[in-house]
Protein backbone atom coordinates (compact mmCIF):
# COMPACT_ATOMS: atom_id res chain seq x y z
CA UNK A 1 0.00 0.00 0.00
CA UNK A 2 2.95 2.46 1.00
CA UNK A 3 4.36 1.39 -2.26
CA UNK A 4 1.24 2.40 -4.18
CA UNK A 5 1.02 5.18 -2.30
CA UNK A 6 4.50 6.39 -3.33
CA UNK A 7 4.31 5.73 -6.87
CA UNK A 8 0.84 7.82 -7.10
CA UNK A 9 2.30 10.74 -5.77
CA UNK A 10 5.02 10.70 -8.44
CA UNK A 11 3.24 10.39 -11.17
CA UNK A 12 1.09 13.49 -9.91
CA UNK A 13 4.28 15.51 -9.00
CA UNK A 14 5.32 13.90 -12.88
CA UNK A 15 2.09 15.59 -14.34
CA UNK A 16 1.95 19.09 -12.36
CA UNK A 17 5.41 19.49 -13.49
CA UNK A 18 4.53 18.56 -17.14
CA UNK A 19 1.32 20.99 -17.44
CA UNK A 20 3.29 23.93 -15.74
CA UNK A 21 6.54 24.30 -17.27
CA UNK A 22 5.17 25.20 -21.09
CA UNK A 23 3.46 28.18 -19.18
CA UNK A 24 6.48 29.34 -16.64
CA UNK A 25 9.46 28.66 -19.23
CA UNK A 26 9.72 31.21 -22.65
CA UNK A 27 10.19 29.06 -25.79
CA UNK A 28 13.70 28.96 -27.37
CA UNK A 29 12.59 31.40 -30.07
CA UNK A 30 11.41 34.00 -28.16
CA UNK A 31 14.24 34.13 -26.11
CA UNK A 32 16.61 37.12 -26.76
CA UNK A 33 20.63 36.08 -27.30
CA UNK A 34 22.51 38.48 -25.39
CA UNK A 35 24.35 41.46 -27.37
CA UNK A 36 27.73 42.10 -27.65
CA UNK A 37 28.77 45.94 -26.59
CA UNK A 38 31.11 46.95 -28.72
CA UNK A 39 33.26 50.03 -27.88
CA UNK A 40 34.37 52.50 -30.82
CA UNK A 41 38.27 53.35 -30.92
CA UNK A 42 39.11 56.31 -29.24
CA UNK A 43 40.20 59.26 -32.20
CA UNK A 44 43.54 60.76 -30.80
CA UNK A 45 44.42 64.25 -31.69
CA UNK A 46 46.60 63.28 -34.47
CA UNK A 47 43.90 61.47 -36.15
CA UNK A 48 41.89 64.27 -35.99
CA UNK A 49 44.33 66.51 -37.79
CA UNK A 50 44.95 63.80 -40.24
CA UNK A 51 41.13 63.63 -40.99
CA UNK A 52 41.40 67.46 -41.40
CA UNK A 53 44.68 67.40 -43.63
CA UNK A 54 43.20 64.49 -45.98
CA UNK A 55 39.57 66.69 -46.55
CA UNK A 56 41.23 68.39 -49.49
CA UNK A 57 41.66 66.73 -52.65
CA UNK A 58 45.53 66.72 -54.31
CA UNK A 59 44.15 68.89 -56.70
CA UNK A 60 43.29 71.57 -54.12
CA UNK A 61 46.22 71.24 -52.07
CA UNK A 62 48.44 71.70 -55.28
CA UNK A 63 46.43 75.07 -56.29
CA UNK A 64 47.40 76.25 -52.35
CA UNK A 65 51.10 75.15 -52.44
CA UNK A 66 51.07 77.32 -55.48
CA UNK A 67 49.76 80.12 -54.15
CA UNK A 68 52.04 79.90 -51.62
CA UNK A 69 55.10 79.70 -53.31
CA UNK A 70 54.14 82.51 -55.43
CA UNK A 71 53.49 84.70 -52.79
CA UNK A 72 56.50 84.16 -51.09
CA UNK A 73 58.21 85.29 -54.42
CA UNK A 74 56.72 88.50 -54.67
CA UNK A 75 57.11 89.19 -50.86
CA UNK A 76 60.66 88.79 -51.94
CA UNK A 77 60.50 91.01 -54.99
CA UNK A 78 58.67 93.54 -52.36
CA UNK A 79 61.48 93.31 -49.55
CA UNK A 80 64.22 93.90 -52.55
CA UNK A 81 62.11 97.19 -53.71
CA UNK A 82 62.16 98.45 -49.86
CA UNK A 83 65.75 97.92 -49.43
CA UNK A 84 66.62 99.69 -52.35
CA UNK A 85 64.53 102.64 -51.67
CA UNK A 86 65.87 102.70 -47.83
CA UNK A 87 69.53 103.02 -49.71
CA UNK A 88 68.42 105.68 -51.20
CA UNK A 89 67.15 107.73 -48.07
CA UNK A 90 63.30 106.88 -48.55
CA UNK A 91 62.38 108.23 -45.14
CA UNK A 92 63.79 111.76 -45.99
CA UNK A 93 62.47 112.61 -48.96
CA UNK A 94 58.71 110.05 -48.57
CA UNK A 95 58.74 109.33 -45.30
CA UNK A 96 54.58 109.33 -45.13
CA UNK A 97 54.27 107.11 -48.38
CA UNK A 98 57.04 104.75 -47.35
CA UNK A 99 55.62 103.86 -44.04
CA UNK A 100 52.17 103.74 -45.97
CA UNK A 101 53.75 100.98 -48.06
CA UNK A 102 55.30 99.16 -45.16
CA UNK A 103 51.56 98.97 -43.85
CA UNK A 104 50.38 97.25 -47.13
CA UNK A 105 53.39 94.64 -46.84
CA UNK A 106 52.42 93.99 -42.93
CA UNK A 107 48.90 93.84 -44.09
CA UNK A 108 49.87 91.10 -46.85
CA UNK A 109 51.97 89.09 -44.15
CA UNK A 110 48.81 88.70 -42.18
CA UNK A 111 46.32 87.17 -44.57
CA UNK A 112 49.61 85.32 -45.39
CA UNK A 113 49.72 83.99 -41.61
CA UNK A 114 46.22 83.37 -41.68
CA UNK A 115 46.27 81.08 -44.79
CA UNK A 116 44.50 83.46 -47.16
CA UNK A 117 47.50 82.84 -49.50
CA UNK A 118 45.34 83.95 -52.58
CA UNK A 119 44.42 87.46 -50.73
CA UNK A 120 48.07 87.46 -49.72
CA UNK A 121 49.36 87.10 -53.45
CA UNK A 122 47.55 90.17 -54.15
CA UNK A 123 48.10 92.18 -51.53
CA UNK A 124 51.94 91.55 -52.02
CA UNK A 125 51.77 92.93 -55.64
CA UNK A 126 49.72 95.63 -54.95
CA UNK A 127 52.22 96.42 -52.54
CA UNK A 128 55.41 95.97 -55.01
CA UNK A 129 53.65 97.68 -57.64
CA UNK A 130 53.38 101.00 -55.45
CA UNK A 131 56.57 100.21 -54.21
CA UNK A 132 58.79 100.11 -57.61
CA UNK A 133 56.53 103.19 -58.22
CA UNK A 134 58.01 105.59 -55.77
CA UNK A 135 61.28 103.99 -56.55
CA UNK A 136 60.51 105.23 -60.13
CA UNK A 137 60.11 108.95 -59.11
CA UNK A 138 63.20 109.55 -57.71
CA UNK A 139 64.27 110.91 -60.64
CA UNK A 140 61.65 113.18 -60.72
CA UNK A 141 62.38 113.90 -57.06
CA UNK A 142 66.15 115.15 -58.03
CA UNK A 143 65.26 117.56 -60.37
CA UNK A 144 62.22 119.13 -58.20
CA UNK A 145 65.05 119.24 -55.30
CA UNK A 146 67.59 120.79 -57.78
CA UNK A 147 65.33 123.72 -59.45
CA UNK A 148 63.83 124.01 -55.61
CA UNK A 149 67.38 124.46 -54.32
CA UNK A 150 69.06 126.52 -56.71
CA UNK A 151 65.93 129.30 -56.53
CA UNK A 152 65.75 129.25 -52.82
CA UNK A 153 69.39 129.66 -52.82
CA UNK A 154 69.35 132.86 -55.22
CA UNK A 155 66.44 134.09 -53.22
CA UNK A 156 68.16 134.21 -50.29
CA UNK A 157 65.50 131.36 -48.61
CA UNK A 158 68.12 129.01 -46.37
CA UNK A 159 65.47 126.58 -44.90
CA UNK A 160 63.97 126.19 -48.36
CA UNK A 161 67.18 124.90 -49.85
CA UNK A 162 68.74 123.42 -47.06
CA UNK A 163 65.36 121.34 -47.18
CA UNK A 164 66.19 120.86 -51.08
CA UNK A 165 69.79 119.88 -50.62
CA UNK A 166 69.49 117.44 -47.54
CA UNK A 167 66.90 115.62 -50.06
CA UNK A 168 69.06 115.20 -52.63
CA UNK A 169 72.01 114.25 -50.53
CA UNK A 170 69.80 111.28 -48.99
CA UNK A 171 69.58 110.26 -52.19
CA UNK A 172 73.09 110.73 -53.79
CA UNK A 173 75.11 111.33 -50.77
CA UNK A 174 78.22 111.05 -52.27
CA UNK A 175 77.25 113.85 -54.70
CA UNK A 176 80.31 116.72 -54.64
CA UNK A 177 77.44 119.47 -56.10
CA UNK A 178 74.71 118.97 -53.50
CA UNK A 179 77.42 118.40 -50.48
CA UNK A 180 78.52 121.92 -52.06
CA UNK A 181 75.18 123.36 -51.93
CA UNK A 182 74.33 122.38 -48.66
CA UNK A 183 77.24 124.25 -47.19
CA UNK A 184 76.33 127.34 -49.11
CA UNK A 185 72.67 126.98 -47.93
CA UNK A 186 73.68 126.24 -44.32
CA UNK A 187 75.67 129.52 -44.73
CA UNK A 188 73.35 131.26 -46.81
CA UNK A 189 72.79 134.48 -44.14
CA UNK A 190 76.62 135.39 -43.57
CA UNK A 191 76.93 135.21 -47.10
CA UNK A 192 73.97 137.85 -47.63
CA UNK A 193 75.37 140.12 -44.94
CA UNK A 194 78.91 140.27 -46.04
CA UNK A 195 77.30 140.75 -49.73
CA UNK A 196 75.42 143.91 -48.36
CA UNK A 197 78.64 145.09 -46.23
CA UNK A 198 80.35 145.07 -50.00
CA UNK A 199 77.29 146.70 -51.82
Amino acid sequence: TTVIIALLSLLLVAAGIFWLLPTTVAPPSQAQPPVAQVTPPAITAGDAGDSAANSLAPLEIARLERLKEQAKQVANDLLRLQIELEDQGVQVWAQAPYQQLLDQGLAADERYRQGQYSKALAAYQAASQDTQALLDSIGTVIAANQQLGEAALAAGDAQAAIQAFTQLLAIRPANATYQASLARARNLSEVIDKVRAAE
